[in-house]
């Protein structure tokens, strides 16, 4: 995909060009207001494709379930389409044409596509999604201020798998997958689980707007140079918050890390102590300095990473804790501090 693409001549994302994109996964992480959730929501309901909006928590999913506040009302409102959202059950809602009758308004059925959230698939199994063709994961990095989802990740692979079944055993195609979001975590559950946070990193050092993983199904795309963007530099909010990380974010579509600062080291000047999961950390042959790699070398003591080889790899190396507060280690990548991060629960 060329990034000419991305944008329509109006400034906003193209999201037709992303959903047409040939991977089952699409995920695309851009500014705030750049067109993202409106050009999904308009390409799905243009092309009839049933899909299912799926955001992180029960609440985010029960407001825009609401007809006076769901993302779809002015999508329809601009076109002069005729959709409305109901309940279907408790925790999903249907999205449905709806036709006037006798001065009522009527629901068509079925439904063009549901809206649920992952935390109501995290509580449920067995049930019949085999009319959805497409998932838009809306907002799939969480905000500063909300609470993270114990086993995140693994909880939007197993709804993929309810939804998705054994469809393609069946000569059909999978279910497309398009998550969109704001760069509010680069280290977010859904990057450090799928491996996906050092692709990233790789496309900011080269300059790239959009990375194919062929092998993997799956496409990165990283909305920078915003035409949207640009000209809302100039407005009230964006003029009160200049030079701040939000702004940074909302408009650079930056994940407020200097990825420039992690850099790659010669072992030779280092020794192996120990290895935890992905990770190995060393330790200078003539300073206290400490580097940390996913590079093996050696045969160190290793840790696993199940709940009870993290607390005994906590238990027994305090000290790191204190080493990386006192910045007396250096990672290769962003990737690699973000998982000592969470090995240590810091």
């Amino acid at each position: 995909m060329q990034a000419g693409v991305l944008f329509l001549p109006s400034g906003y994302v193209n999201m037709r060009a992303v959903f047409e994109l040939p991977f089952t996964f699409i995920w695309i992480v851009g500014g705030r207001g750049t067109g993202k959730t409106y050009g999904a929501l308009e390409y799905l309901l243009e092309s009839n494709t049933r899909f299912m909006l799926l955001r992180r928590t029960a609440s985010q999913a029960q407001i825009v379930q609401n007809p006076a506040m769901t993302p779809i009302k002015s999508v329809v409102n601009d076109h002069g389409w005729k959709y409305t959202v109901a309940p279907v059950v408790k925790g999903i809602g249907g999205i449905y044409e709806y036709q006037n009758t006798d001065g009522k308004d009527e629901l068509i059925y079925p439904a063009a596509g549901y809206i649920a959230s992952l935390s109501t698939f995290a509580n449920i199994r067995g049930f019949d999604a085999s009319d959805i063709d497409a998932i838009f994961y809306d907002e799939f990095i969480k905000e500063e201020h909300e609470k993270g989802m114990k086993g995140e990740a693994d909880a939007l692979l197993n709804a993929y798998e309810t939804m998705n079944r054994n469809r393609e055993l069946q000569g059909r195609k999978p279910i497309k997958m398009v998550a969109a979001s704001n760069s509010t975590d680069l280290a977010n559950p859904y990057f450090v689980r799928l491996g996906l946070v050092t692709e990233f990193e790789r496309m900011r050092q080269k300059g790239q707007m959009v990375r194919e993983l062929p092998d993997r199904d799956t496409c990165i795309i990283d909305l920078q140079h915003s035409p949207i963007s640009e000209q809302k530099r100039d407005t009230a909010l964006y003029r009160m918050a200049r030079n701040t990380e939000f702004a940074s974010m909302a408009l650079d579509n930056a994940f407020g890390v200097d990825l420039g600062q992690y850099k790659s080291k010669s072992l030779k000047e280092y020794k192996p102590m120990l290895a935890v999961g992905e990770l190995v950390v060393y330790r200078h042959k003539s300073r206290q300095e400490f580097y940390i790699s996913p590079h093996r070398s050696g045969n160190p003591p290793y840790y696993g990473t199940s709940k009870q080889e993290l607390t005994r790899f906590r238990l027994q190396n305090r000290w790191l804790v204190a080493a990386y507060i006192n910045q007396q280690i250096s990672f290769e990548s962003y990737f690699c501090e973000a998982l000592l991060c969470q090995y240590l629960k810091y």
